[in-house]
């Protein structure tokens, strides 16, 4: 079996230029490593590559101080199943969940120019998959925890090892971070800011999403946020 890795390198660090305007935290960020994707091609051996490398959208800029600190959203004490992630999980934060597919998929109607990462036509909406929200929703609350924004986890894991650990059997993958933004809306848009980021969520070979948000008011940036794409599984 032949699998192909790209991943594209492109930095939204809570951009005065590259992310004017969706900033509602003292910092807030997506991920170096912006689009992390895996593709099954179904021959040979492994093979990989690194490719889309893209610059600093605002010249390595560190992010604007906001006006105002947000606060994670009203726990009302109910729960959801954690589609057997890790028991309950909070139903504010599956609110959050549902609507940065909501927000992903509306943009995936419309169609996107992502810049260095192509441009899209509209496409199919993504269904939310349980074994990709496990994983997505583990990751943000790993980072929240442990104080960390990556997408290798602490325990040296990529994310397509992670998703392949819930079972996933999909053969295309691909993941988004990011990290303080306080709402599904602000998160969606800082992505799409950012070309690599941009592309995953309009792929339209990804046909699955999974999401997860958590909050820690002690971490870095309080709040975390996960997409893990995925097709075939």
């Amino acid at each position: 079996m032949r699998v192909r890795f790209s991943a594209f390198f492109a930095v939204c660090l809570s951009l005065a230029a590259g992310c004017s305007g969706v900033l509602d935290e003292p910092s807030a960020v997506v991920d170096d490593d912006a689009a992390a994707t895996e593709e099954d091609t179904g021959t040979g051996g492994p093979d990989e590559d690194a490719s889309g490398d893209a610059p600093l959208a605002d010249g390595g800029a560190k992010a604007d101080t906001a006006v105002a600190d947000a606060k994670p959203p009203a726990d009302t004490g109910t729960v959801v199943t954690d589609s057997g992630a890790s028991g309950d999980w909070p139903a504010a934060y599956a609110t959050f969940e549902q609507q940065v597919l909501e927000e992903t998929n509306k943009r995936r109607a419309l169609g996107a120019d992502c810049r260095t990462g192509g441009k899209f036509g509209p496409a199919k909406p993504l269904v939310m998959h349980p074994l990709l929200q496990a994983a997505a929703r583990k990751h943000s609350k790993d980072m929240a925890l442990n104080n960390f924004f990556a997408h290798t986890n602490l325990a040296g894991l990529s994310p397509f090892d992670r998703m392949k650990a819930e079972g996933y059997k999909g053969t295309t993958m691909g993941e988004n971070i990011a990290a303080g933004n306080s709402t599904a809306a602000a998160t969606v848009q800082q992505w799409m800011n950012s070309d690599g980021h941009c592309a995953n969520i309009m792929s339209a070979k990804y046909t699955q999403l999974g999401v997860g948000y958590w909050y820690s008011a002690t971490s870095k940036y309080r709040h975390y946020w996960t997409q893990n794409f995925g097709a075939g599984g």
